[in-house]
C-alpha cells in the first residue's frame, strides 16, 4: 500500500497470492529517475514472502538477515539499536558506490507482543504497570532511543545533507481497549478509575477507537524545510502521491492522494469503513459517528461516501488480481506497433 497507492485486497494477501503481478512502485518510478533502491530487515527474507515480493516491488537489493550481525536480539529478533547501526554502516558503502540511494528500513523491536520488558531499559509507566501497554510504551521509549541514534549516526556519516527521512507505523499496536479504559478512565488524585456511571468516563467505542489505531506519519529533514504540521486525515494509501508530487514522480494508478494539496480526504480501510474530516463509517456496524462520538443518521452525503468507498476497493481489488496494470501496458504496446 504505501509502495503502489493500492489496497491490500480483499481474498489472500498480495505479498503471498499476487506476488507476480506487475505494480508500479516507488522503487520502479524512483530507478527511472535513477536511484538505486534497497530494503533493510533483520528477519528472515522469505517472511511474507518478502524476498519475492521486494523485487517484484522494484528493490535493486534485499539485505535480510542472513546479511545481519545477529549480536543482541530483543522481542522479534535483531534489536533496532543493532539493526540501525549496521544499516548505517551498509548505506555509507552504498553511498560510495551510488550517486542516489532510497532505502526502506522496517524494524522489529517495536511491535507485538511487547513482552521483552528487561531489555527495553527504564521507564516509568505509571499505573500502566504490568499491562500490554505500559509494555509497549516501555517498547517505544526503546525505539524512540534508536531512533535517535539512527539520525545521529546518518548526520555523523554525512548522509543527511541531501536526504529526506520518512517515518511511518504499518499498522496500530493491538493494544487491548481495556488497557486503553485504564489509561483514558485513571483519576491521578484517587488513583482509582471512574467507572460508566461517572460523568468523566470515557467509552472506547466508534470513531474514539480508530483515533487509537493512528500510526504516525512524519517527512523530515535536515535542513528543516518541511516545517509544516497537516491535520488532514490520512491513511498509507496517500503516502506515495505525496512523496510522489515532492519529488517529481507519477503513478497514473495510484489511488491515494496527495496530502499537502487537499483540503479533504477520504481515508479507506479494507473492509469498507472509512474516516474524512468529519466522520467515521463502521461498515461492521453499519453506523456513522461524529468527532464527538455520537452516532449521526445517514444521509446522501455519507451514503455516497461509502460507495465511493466500495467502489475504489473493488477498483483496486481488480487491478490486482486481474494484474491490469501489465494488461493495459502490453495493450498499449500493441497499438502502438
Amino acid at each position: 500500500t504505501f509502495n503502489t497507492s493500492l489496497y491490500p485486497i480483499n481474498n489472500g494477501t498480495v505479498f503471498i497470492s499476487h506476488f507476480d503481478r506487475e505494480y508500479i512502485s516507488l522503487q520502479h518510478l524512483l530507478k527511472d529517475e535513477g536511484y538505486y533502491s534497497v530494503s533493510m530487515h533483520g528477519n528472515n527474507g522469505d517472511f511474507w514472502n518478502r524476498n519475492i515480493m521486494h523485487q517484484t516491488l522494484g528493490y535493486d537489493h534485499f539485505f535480510s538477515k542472513n546479511e545481519y550481525i545477529i549480536d543482541e536480539e530483543i522481542g522479534l529478533g535483531l534489536s533496532d539499536m543493532s539493526f540501525f547501526n549496521q544499516s548505517v554502516d551498509k548505506l555509507k558503502k552504498l553511498k560510495e558506490d551510488k550517486e542516489k540511494v532510497v532505502a526502506t528500513l522496517i524494524t522489529l523491536t517495536n511491535h507485538f507482543p511487547f513482552d521483552d520488558v528487561e531489555k527495553y531499559g527504564e521507564f516509568d509507566v505509571g499505573h500502566l504497570e504490568g499491562t500490554t501497554l505500559g509494555n509497549y510504551l516501555r517498547s517505544y521509549h526503546y525505539a524512540d532511543n534508536a531512533l535517535e541514534n539512527f539520525v545521529t549516526r546518518m548526520d555523523e556519516e554525512g548522509l543527511l545533507d541531501n536526504a529526506i527521512i520518512i517515518l511511518y507505523g504499518d499498522h496500530h499496536a493491538q493494544i487491548p481497549m481495556s488497557d486503553y479504559e485504564l489509561l483514558y478512565n485513571y483519576n491521578p488524585l484517587t488513583e482509582d478509575y471512574y467507572t460508566i456511571e461517572d460523568e468523566e468516563y470515557i467509552s472506547i467505542d466508534g470513531i474514539h477507537s480508530q483515533k487509537l489505531r493512528r500510526t504516525p506519519f512524519i517527512i523530515w529533514s535536515k535542513d528543516g524545510a518541511l516545517d509544516m504540521e497537516i491535520d488532514t486525515p490520512m491513511g498509507m494509501v496517500d503516502a506515495l502521491p505525496t512523496i510522489g508530487n515532492m519529488l517529481g514522480i507519477f503513478n497514473e494508478y495510484q489511488l491515494g492522494n496527495d496530502i499537502m494539496n487537499t483540503n479533504e480526504n477520504l481515508v479507506i480501510f479494507p473492509d469498507g469503513s472509512w474516516i474524512d474530516n468529519n466522520n467515521y463509517y463502521s461498515a461492521s456496524l453499519t453506523s456513522y459517528y461524529d468527532y464527538f462520538n455520537n452516532i449521526v443518521p445517514e444521509d446522501y452525503s455519507l451514503l455516497s461516501k461509502t460507495k465511493a468507498a466500495e467502489e475504489k476497493l473493488t477498483l483496486s481489488n481488480e487491478i490486482i488480481s486481474g494484474d491490469l496494470i501489465k494488461s493495459r501496458r502490453e495493450n498499449k504496446t500493441y497499438l502502438q506497433e
